[in-house]
């Protein structure tokens, strides 16, 4: 027994003593954990000669100590350390700091400082490091300078701006004015201008002849770049370029046609000065102020642009030719309908289209990549109107094609798309949330289908379409019975034509009360435009109806 005591003892005691002899695993709490302040040193710009500092601080955030056994940059030069790379030990919660310094060389300098230590799992650790040399600058603005058109013989006067764009100061030692017609009194010089500093320079253009004029400012300076050139522009004469525009057609005139000429001076693609005029009620334009030489006048009205060449002579010239508006460019789709054919007066303009019928108008209105190949798409009265089914997604479509900058007409009976996509631009009679296929309907009422045929006599409102006419006033005639009324406008749509509109009462069907001023047509912009007509193309259509219907096509 006592022998078995004795043996056990000595058993445990051993194992008691190896147990001792074996070390415990550090817990993370224990090993050092090797941190920066800050994690990037940015000196910014330095002028050159100037050598800047920045404190980095080394920590530990572990609950060892921390040894570091190397400190070094990645390269040497425009970057140094202040202190030799030496053992360090820095114990938890302590900070070693030392001093990086940066003497720039260039602009755009990067390197980083690299510490080698016991940190866990970082045995390496990198600081960025980045800086660049301050230059002096300098900037001329505006560059080019524009001068406004002036007559030979005149005298106008503008200032150009020589700016300090650097960080540090710039002393400007010469300042020269050159090119036929320009002048300057340039300042006493040298002048030191601070950062940001400007000096203005007063500019003197007095043309000889009638031309394009080109000058230039050379500015010399201690900036990096010594030599600084502006430059300088500017038209002179009294040259006068007269034409008319005819509409794609040949046989009319188009009112209120944009006619300019842009002028890139410097061509970078920048318009510099634009001559523009605005065709009259006969398709007259004159663009004042044009200087001798080729240039390209363009023509804009709506969807619809051309363009032609002019060698410009000077003095006053007239064009012995119109130029016609060219819509051959201009990508079209028509929705067909039952009572109306804007089509037919498409194709008396030339104009391509495509047109959608009951089987795939839908494939158009439901497809925003299709709807986004046209710059207008025509909605006839008498459409399909089982677009009904897809309310939602037909309005949300229209909505965005518009937004994005097309356009769409739209007749009588297809006034619910314009309801549906923009329900507050135009009231229509009855109730404007019932949505519904008329054919197919037991009764209109609460609709907007209670319009008596018969002539209007419009007041016409727009005054393109005044010029147009040669009159405010267009005879308008509705040859069916249930066309759609509209009653108001809201104040974002303008109104293109008014008149007093007969209307049914649907209790005894018969025409009732005569509403006054009813908007028969309504433009408004919704990004691009939208126009919507009451009347519309047809067999009885009067001559004022096909004029006006005309300038329509021309505006979308």
């Amino acid at each position: 027994m006592n022998i078995l005591m004795s043996l056990s003892i000595i058993y445990l005691g051993a194992n008691c003593s190896e147990y001792q002899q074996v070390e415990q695993e550090k817990t993370a709490a224990e090993l050092p954990g090797i941190i920066f302040d800050p994690e990037l040193i940015d000196f910014g710009s330095i002028p050159e000669g100037e050598v800047a500092a920045e404190s980095l601080k080394i920590g530990n955030e572990g609950g060892g100590t921390l040894t570091v056994t190397n400190i070094a940059l990645s390269r040497e030069g425009s970057f140094s350390l202040s202190t030799s790379a030496q053992e360090l030990q820095i114990e938890p919660g302590e900070w070693h700091e030392l001093t990086v310094l940066y003497q720039p060389e260039t602009t755009g300098e990067t390197a980083q400082v690299i510490v080698d230590s016991d940190s866990i799992g970082q045995p390496k650790s990198y600081v960025p490091v980045m800086g660049s040399m301050a230059y002096p600058a300098i900037l001329i603005e505006p560059n080019p300078k524009i001068f406004p058109w002036i007559e030979v013989g005149s005298q106008s006067s503008a200032v150009v701006d020589v700016v300090s764009s650097g960080e540090v100061p710039v002393t400007v030692q010469t300042i020269l004015v050159a090119g036929e017609g320009f002048l300057s009194d340039v300042p006493e010089l040298p002048i030191v201008l601070q950062p940001g500093e400007r000096l203005p320079l007063e500019i003197d253009f007095s043309p000889m002849e009638e031309r394009l004029h080109e000058g230039e400012i050379w500015v010399g300076s201690d900036a990096i770049a010594p030599q600084t050139r502006g430059r300088i522009f500017a038209d002179a004469g009294d040259g006068i370029l007269k034409g008319r525009i005819c509409d794609p057609t040949g046989e009319g005139w188009v009112v209120g046609a944009t006619v300019y000429i842009s002028l890139d001076y410097d061509g970078d693609g920048i318009e510099d000065r634009r001559i523009e005029a605005v065709t009259d009620s006969e398709g007259y334009y004159e663009l004042d102020g044009v200087s001798v030489g080729t240039h390209t006048v363009f023509i804009e009205k709506g969807s619809f642009q051309s363009a032609f060449e002019i060698d410009f002579p000077g003095g006053t010239y007239e064009l012995v030719d119109p130029e016609c508006l060219d819509g051959s460019d201009t990508k079209i789709a028509v929705v067909a309908g039952e009572f109306d054919s804007i089509e037919s007066l498409l194709a008396q303009f030339g104009f391509n289209y495509d047109i959608y019928g009951t089987y795939d108008y839908l494939d158009l209105l439901l497809n925003p990549a299709l709807l986004e190949q046209y710059d207008i798409v025509f909605f006839n009265c008498g459409m399909p109107f089982s677009w009904l089914n897809f309310q939602s997604d037909v309005s949300y479509n229209l909505r965005q094609y518009v937004q994005q900058g097309g356009s769409i007409y739209a007749s009588d009976w297809a006034h619910m798309l314009i309801e549906a996509t923009w329900p507050a631009r135009i009231d229509f009679y009855g109730d404007d949330s019932y949505f519904f296929d008329p054919t197919y309907a037991n009764s209109l009422e609460n609709s907007a289908f209670v319009g008596v045929a018969g002539d209007i006599s419009g007041d016409v409102v727009d005054m393109n379409m005044r010029a147009m006419l040669g009159s405010n006033i267009a005879d308008l005639y509705y040859d069916l019975d249930a066309w759609a009324v509209p009653t108001s406008t809201s104040i974002n749509a303008s109104v293109l034509v008014r008149g007093d509109a007969s209307v049914y009462n649907m209790a005894t069907y018969m025409p009732g009360e005569t509403l006054t001023g009813v908007p028969l047509a309504v433009r408004f912009s919704a990004g691009g435009t939208v126009i919507y007509t009451s009347f519309h193309n047809e067999p009885q259509l009067t001559i004022d109806m096909e004029t006006v219907l005309k300038e329509i096509i021309l505006s979308l």
